[in-house]
């Protein structure tokens, strides 16, 4: 093959790319970058970008489709290829803001990899978009991120520990966000609610952290305001709609606990329900919404026109999708009921 051949390189990796040579298509789509012109190349930027989101290369791969979409129109071959290799359209032209909120810190944690449980669909894809979203739109700092892909249960003290030594360092200067995507599980004996690790043991709370212990950790000391997001369910279900624990026949509605402080939890799900995947988005079904919304609005939205948006969506798609309801849920704290509902997170 003539060295130049912008076209032939090109090809060759879409081919490369078609048959899930990922590493092959790469080389060759580099090579076709190198070699053409802007006029050439738009649509190897996004056969690029296509590669190398598919291999976990999620930042660089949607700045490759970006470069695509301002070399060449948004077309059919891009809506066509998107759909086929499961590339969500909240990957696509993710709004920037130039405000800094230096005051915002988030944990962010993707659980999807189990070692004795199934895995969580898709948790590794919410956890990385949020974290884009986050820095693009919600304009934190990456220094005010803590990102953990596969937590173990050290893995998620330290980061919960990170975020109260933050609380007591800026007090209520402090915009504090928690994100967790994967297991959750109710206690056999009492029914609380858990968050797994990836080291955990479904059927050992020992392994596990308690839901309330997380939000007694977040109000230790004034802060400004607290969100935790949570795409789990606490009934004992999985996101395939089968139990954790497969000796367990029957859904357990886990106990509401209660929160302090300016803090607000939103769910995914409510009693006894499955917080289900989005397969054709390969998301999270409530992280999708959460995230389209913040994708719809430029990051300009408060709490209660975000968590109505998500409510409405997540309730319609899951009865369409999967005949049965999930209804995200969202607790307040009394000490800040009467301020919620025009809380901004790009304007905190």
């Amino acid at each position: 093959m003539d060295s130049n051949n912008v076209i032939a390189y090109g090809g060759r990796g879409r081919a490369k790319l078609e048959s899930f040579d990922y590493s092959g298509a790469l080389i060759d789509l580099d090579k076709a970058i190198s070699k053409g012109n802007e006029s050439e190349v738009a649509f190897y930027y996004l056969l690029r970008g296509i590669v190398k989101y598919k291999s976990q290369n999620y930042e660089s791969g949607i700045n490759d489709i970006e470069k695509s979409l301002t070399l060449g129109p948004y077309n059919e071959d891009l809506i066509t290829l998107m759909d086929k290799f499961g590339i969500s359209d909240i990957a696509l032209e993710i709004p920037t803001n130039s405000k800094i909120n230096d005051k915002t810190f988030a944990v962010i944690i993707a659980n999807e990899n189990y070692s004795n449980a199934v895995e969580v669909e898709y948790a590794i894809n919410d956890g990385r978009l949020f974290k884009l979203y986050s820095e693009r739109t919600l304009t934190i700092p990456k220094n005010n991120i803590r990102y953990i892909e596969n937590a173990t249960l050290g893995a998620m003290r330290s980061a919960i520990n990170w975020l109260n030594n933050i609380q007591s360092a800026f007090g209520d200067e402090a915009n504090i966000i928690f994100f967790y995507a994967g297991h959750g599980m109710p206690s056999n004996v009492n029914q609380f609610p858990y968050v797994l690790p990836v080291d955990g043991v479904p059927s050992d709370i020992e392994t596990a952290i308690k839901l309330e212990e997380i939000y007694k950790k977040l109000s230790e000391h004034p802060s400004k305001l607290v969100l935790i997001l949570v795409d789990a369910c606490f009934s004992g279900a999985v996101r395939d709609n089968s139990m954790l624990v497969q000796a367990r026949a029957v859904r357990v509605r886990p106990k509401e606990v209660p929160i302090q402080g300016n803090m607000i939890v939103f769910t995914a799900s409510t009693g006894t329900e499955t917080a289900f995947p989005y397969s054709e988005k390969q998301q999270g079904l409530f992280t999708y919404y959460v995230i389209k919304k913040l994708q719809e609005s430029k990051g300009n939205v408060s709490l209660s026109d975000l968590s109505e948006y998500v409510i409405t969506n997540v309730k319609k798609q899951s009865v369409l999708f999967n005949n049965m309801l999930q209804t995200p849920q969202l607790i307040i704290s009394n000490d800040i009921l009467e301020d919620w509902k025009t809380i901004n997170l790009l304007n905190q």
